[in-house]
């Protein structure tokens, strides 16, 4: 279990490097979305291990990931719209 929780934070710390290159390289409209998604992949990242057993090797209560998705499909819409403008 402590194996799949580092590659989970090796997640997250690229999903906080990919989110300041799409800050850096992309619009402005970007920039607010992008920021919102890294930091509900870090708000799940911190849940799940705090939720995560190591000695048991299980979890303790499953992540929720609706705000993640929320923020996925927010991200999305922009990108969408912004392609079109």
């Amino acid at each position: 279990m402590g194996a799949r929780l580092a590659e989970i934070r090796e997640c997250d710390a690229a999903t906080q490097l990919h989110a300041m290159t799409v800050a850096l390289l992309a619009s402005g409209k970007l920039t607010e979305p992008t920021a919102r998604l890294a930091s509900a992949a870090t708000r799940l990242v911190t849940v799940t291990a705090r939720n995560t057993d190591l000695k048991a090797g299980e979890m303790l209560i499953k992540p929720d990931f609706t705000e993640f998705d929320e923020k996925i499909t927010a991200f999305r819409q922009v990108v969408v719209a912004d392609a079109g403008a």
